[in-house]
């Protein structure tokens, strides 16, 4: 934008130096070009006049090589800035990635918002679906929403979409869907990220990883709450978030989350990752206790773990530090 800009007053310095009627030129531009004249002016420079004197002939003379080499410093400059951004873009556009990042329980695609805009100001695609049920569509809430569906709503943006060659992250609940979509759509998926996401083999719910106690204060919650529709959403203190504006951001958009989705197992033909591959990132600070015994799956078998000290919500606590991480380790 501003070579262009810069561009367009050189040419109508050039055509206006010889006396030519300059045309268009947007106001930013005219505004630049009015003051040049007073400036030409007042040095006797306008439409190649001259005051007649040496002393003011020879400040004109110096004003007019200072004028030709300015121009000729910008054009060089300009060159080299086009040829110098030229190729980072080519760069940009050849390691270029597709993610799909998917949200965990009580959140929405919301949630991945700065995140993905890191990720895009890299040159990378985005797409951060919302389940159903939840976030922007919490209106579509039900007991017939089951960890079937929470597969399908990704598979089906994937599919409609027209995504390949994916990075497919999954947060904390998400884990289970990208571990559907891995069995079902293999072929269009680069790699598998778990984002402290909880790990389930075929047959496993969320409920039969978590230790008894959480089990029993969720249900007791959704039953008095909504009559077992939904399990109502926890402080964002829970996920590890203690700044300010990121509760106020969170708390804000939190919705309950589908209850039957606990209950309901994981369907997968496959092991789990389908021999993709896969890595685990762990938040650790603080560690998310309902996650142990996934973080316990994930060390026996042998993935590839890398650690964030965050608190379990890091794209929120740690937006830059995550896309990074994601971005290295993409393969």
């Amino acid at each position: 934008m501003h070579i262009k800009l810069g561009l367009s007053c050189l040419r109508y310095f050039s055509r206006f130096w010889h006396g030519e009627s300059p045309g268009y030129l947007p106001r930013i531009c005219r505004e630049y070009i009015r003051e040049a004249k007073l400036w030409l002016m007042q040095c006797g420079l306008f439409l190649g006049k001259r005051v007649h004197s040496p002393a003011s002939n020879r400040l004109t003379e110096r004003l007019r090589e200072d004028l030709i080499m300015d121009r000729r410093s910008f054009l060089a400059a300009s060159a080299s800035a086009a040829a110098g951004s030229a190729v980072p873009a080519a760069a940009r556009a050849a390691t270029s990635k597709t993610y799909v990042l998917v949200h965990g329980a009580w959140h929405g695609g919301w949630c991945w918002s700065k995140v993905a805009s890191i990720l895009r100001g890299r040159g990378h695609t985005v797409v951060t679906p919302t389940q159903t049920g939840l976030g922007e569509r919490a209106h579509l809430i039900s007991k017939s929403i089951d960890l079937d569906l929470f597969v399908t709503d990704i598979t089906n943006v994937i599919k409609y979409e027209d995504l390949n060659d994916i990075v497919l992250v999954g947060h904390s609940f998400g884990g289970n869907a990208i571990s559907g979509v891995a069995d079902n759509m293999r072929d269009r998926i680069r790699q598998l990220i778990y984002l402290d996401a909880v790990i389930l083999e075929n047959g496993q719910s969320v409920f039969s990883q978590l230790p008894k106690d959480i089990v029993e204060a969720r249900t007791k919650a959704a039953q008095e709450s909504s009559g077992g529709l939904s399990i109502p959403a926890p402080p964002p203190s829970a996920f590890g978030i203690s700044d300010t504006q990121q509760v106020s951001f969170v708390q804000n958009k939190l919705t309950p989350h589908p209850y039957s989705t606990f209950v309901s197992p994981l369907k997968l033909a496959n092991k789990v990752g389908n021999g993709l591959p896969t890595i685990y990132i762990a938040c650790t600070d603080p560690i998310y206790k309902p996650l142990e015994a996934s973080r316990n799956w994930v060390k026996a078998a042998g993935w590839k773990v890398v650690e964030i000290k965050s608190g379990h919500d890091a794209m929120v606590i740690a937006p830059d530090h995550l896309a990074d991480l994601i971005e290295t380790d993409a393969v």
